[in-house]
Parts: structure tokens; sequence; C-alpha cells
């Protein structure tokens, strides 16, 4: 009995630690090709293109179908609940762009396709919102007003847990509370692949910078992965 059980723990703990193991880029390695590989996603933008060779992650695309700029990139396996954050280091600054995180997204090279749930900051509006991402179309989830300076770096989380989906965004080296939170409740997607995702209209370009990238593995798994004594992964930021 002893075998089996410790056989089948075996296995659960194997594949735990396929599907569920905190992912971290600080693209230090001046790519995106490997450790993570990223997937890209440019189905709604125009001559999109991606750069991590300043040590950050630049994320670009002019304006293309249905006269919208989109560019995105999806890293790791398909997830329920997970943790998703990312620094926001440089914009371009024009009015008319969004920038932000992906979870649970699906069809991303798809035309008209891309679902799942976002949390982005809007510059036009000046708003941190809350997204549902369906055949393209943003569906508001939940928006707050607030002032970005861009000599500064922010963090943004998005936390999605069974059906509540939770936004948050911080000043780097300012107040450890929230500038911004928002929270959900939607049942609409269960799974999906975690990234990042820019888009703008108007006539205006995409074009943001990100860095230190990381998922956290969804509890069930990252619980499963104590009992398996798999430790914990040490982060480098810059």
């Amino acid at each position: 009995m002893k075998t089996l059980l410790r056989t089948a723990l075996l296995g659960l703990c194997i594949a735990a630690s396929a599907n569920a193991a905190v992912i971290f880029d600080d693209f230090s390695d001046l790519n995106d090709t490997a450790n993570p590989p990223w997937t890209h996603s440019s189905v709604l933008g125009s001559a999109p293109t991606w750069s991590a060779a300043g040590a950050n992650y630049r994320l670009q695309s002019n304006i293309g179908a249905f006269g919208l700029g989109y560019v995105g990139s999806f890293v790791g396996n398909v997830l329920t609940d997970s943790s998703v954050q990312l620094d926001i280091v440089d914009w371009l600054g024009n009015a008319g762009q969004a920038f932000g995180l992906a979870g649970r997204a699906a069809d991303i090279n798809l035309l008209g396709g891309l679902d799942g749930y976002g949390f982005a900051y809007e510059l036009n509006t000046g708003e941190f919102v809350l997204y549902r991402v369906t055949n393209a179309s943003l569906i508001d989830l939940g928006n707050i007003v607030v002032a970005l300076d861009p000599a500064k770096d922010y963090r943004l989380h998005l936390n999605i847990t069974g059906t509540t989906i939770n936004g948050q965004a911080f000043e780097i080296g300012g107040s450890p509370d929230p500038i911004a939170n928002l929270t959900a409740t939607d049942a609409t997607y269960a799974s999906g692949l975690s990234g990042t995702f820019g888009y703008s209209g108007g006539g205006q370009l995409t074009d943001y910078t990100i860095d230190n990238f990381t998922i956290v593995p969804e509890p069930g798994s990252a619980l499963l992965l104590g009992l398996c004594g798999i430790g914990g992964l040490a982060r480098r930021r810059r």
C-alpha cells in the first residue's frame, strides 16, 4: 500500500512540477526564445516587433486590422488559477495606447478571436482597467483613475482564483499600498495562457517595455509541490 501511495504521489509531483513551476524572466539573456520561450501574438497589429536586446522586453506595433495597434506575448503552460506580475519600465507616451497583463488567454493568434482576462493601464483615460476579453473585444469589469509618472516604474499584478479576478498596481520604490486595486467576479474562462499585451487606436503606435515577468503557480499545484519537497525559486530583480 505504501509503495502504491508513493508511486501515485510521485506521479502527481511530476505532473505538478511540469505544469505549475514558477516562471521568471528578467530578459538578462537578451532574448525571448529560451529560458523561457515566449509565443508572440500580433493578429490585430502591423509590423510588430519584440526585443529583449536591452535586458528588458520592448513590444511595438503599428496600426493594423480594424484601425487598431496590437502586440502581445505569452509564456508558460495553460493554467487555471494563477498570479502573474510584471514591471512597466517605459512607454512611448502617446495618448492612444494601453498596456498590461493577460491571464487565462486563448486564441492568441486567431484574427478577432483573442479571449481571456486583462489588467491594463489606458493612457487616453488615465485609468487602470480590469477586462474580460471576448473575440478581441474588451468588456470593462472595473476601472479606477490613476495618474502615472513617466519617470517612475510600476509593478502590475493579475491574480485569478476561481471566478475572482483581481488586478493591482504598485509604484516601485513607493508606498507598499497599491495605487490601484480592482476586483471582479466572472466565470467565462476557466483556464488559459498568461502574458502581456498592448494595444492602441486613433492612429497611435503601441510601444511599451516590461521587465521582471513572473508567473506564480496556482494554489493547488503550489501546495502539492510543497508536499513533494520542491523548494522555492529565488527571483533576481534588477
